[in-house]
């Protein structure tokens, strides 16, 4: 007897995920924006918290403050940026609707 077993798997081409990512930086002239001149804040706490799962990831900033969480399932989730106890020019918190394409994210502090 021969059998055979007929299954479907999922390709990463056909699973459709979205990643969140920006920078945290040094807002000197408080705008909300990083401007030329103004440097990246590197070696900060960025954490993304899933709202539908509850589950939490930690990365930190890169040497010119850039960060990235990447092949998320569509959802929402809670960027949080640790300001070290710097004042935020920003939200220390956003919440973010990822779908397939990368979200951007950025964070000022002084």
């Amino acid at each position: 007897m021969l059998l055979t077993a007929i299954g479907s798997t999922a390709s990463a081409e056909d699973r459709q995920t979205g990643a969140v990512a920006g920078a945290g930086f040094f807002d000197l002239n408080e705008d909300r924006a990083q401007q030329p001149g103004e440097p990246g804040a590197s070696d900060f706490a960025v954490e993304l918290v899933s709202a539908s799962e509850g589950w939490r990831k930690s990365v930190r900033t890169d040497s010119t403050g850039h960060y990235r969480f990447a092949d998320l399932a569509p959802g929402k989730y809670s960027v949080q940026f640790d300001s070290d106890g710097h004042a935020t020019t920003t939200p220390w918190a956003v919440g973010v609707a990822v779908r397939d394409t990368e979200t951007t994210v950025n964070f000022g502090i002084k």
